[in-house]
């Protein structure tokens, strides 16, 4: 059931990082109002749940602030700037990192890929090609000084759902990802927030954080879009024998942006023979976690 809403949320994420090359908005602003409106729709599990009391838990969701305040904000703007995919490069980083750094927390996973010498090489295989072809599908790419800092956005993004997967229980998962998504988001609006007020970002005029009809329309959208799209990626990483698998199916939102800008008619240089390696790569991933 995992593979299914992994392929659910890819086509999620797709819109959730084209929300705003199509909107135009600043990344911190987009994200400072993302960030707050989730906060109040998670807000209600201060009162009608029972929270974890492993304080690795918290530490997980403190990092997890730390890193929708800062890093979410870049790649926000990065999304905004170039084309969506441009944004969604730290996606085969994230994948691979988080696949193999689970073999070396938990090497019962590899040996048991190594039991199943057919299923270890698909797997192998397939992350290979999943990353090659999502980092080669863009033909005229925005160049390496756009694309290092989203490999290092991808490191950081994979130790989040390393970190969540290991602290949260399999049986509430549904619970505890909220929860956990709760205490990012109240650690990145009260960053935010001191940040905007220093800055003098919330004046009337030239105030970046000024809530508009457009900002305040791209935020309800990305904060729809995260919500759905970021709940199914953690919770395939949760569940899946390998916390890398739901991110590696999540390499395939290129191509379904590549086939919505092709429908749409907005210009887009990309490679159909990198998406045929990504789409192939995805199907030896499935047929190795099956």
């Amino acid at each position: 059931m995992w593979i299914l809403w992994a392929l659910l949320g890819s086509v999620i994420t797709a819109g959730f990082m084209e929300i705003n090359r199509h909107f135009q908005q600043s990344g911190l602003a987009i994200n400072y109002w993302r960030a707050l409106l989730q906060l109040v729709v998670f807000s209600p599990l201060l009162f009608i749940s029972e929270w974890p009391t492993d304080p690795w838990f918290y530490a997980v969701g403190v990092f997890g602030g730390l890193v929708v305040a800062g890093l979410d904000s870049y790649v926000f703007h990065i999304a905004a700037k170039h084309n969506g995919r441009v944004a969604s490069m730290a996606a085969p980083m994230q994948a691979a990192f988080a696949f193999l750094a689970w073999m070396a927390i938990a090497p019962e996973s590899f040996w048991a890929l190594w039991e199943r010498p057919l299923h270890f090489v698909a797997v192998l295989l397939g992350f290979v090609m999943l990353v090659s072809g999502a980092a080669s599908i863009r033909k005229n790419p925005a160049g390496w000084a756009t694309f290092r800092p989203m490999i290092f956005a991808g490191v950081i993004y994979a130790l989040c759902l390393l970190g969540r997967r290991l602290v949260i229980t399999e049986d509430l998962v549904i619970l505890q990802l909220f929860q956990v998504f709760l205490v990012h988001y109240a650690v990145s609006t009260v960053l935010l927030t001191l940040y905007g007020g220093i800055k003098g970002q919330f004046k009337a005029e030239g105030g970046v954080f000024r809530l508009t009809p457009r900002l305040g329309k791209a935020a309800s959208l990305m904060a729809l879009s995260s919500i759905t799209g970021t709940m199914l990626l953690n919770y395939t990483v949760v569940v899946a024998p390998n916390p890398g698998y739901g991110p590696a199916i999540f390499l395939l939102s290129p191509i379904w942006l590549m086939v919505y800008h092709k429908l749409r008619g907005i210009d887009d240089s990309a490679s159909p023979y990198a998406a045929a390696i990504v789409v192939l790569g995805a199907v030896l991933v499935l047929f190795a976690a099956a």
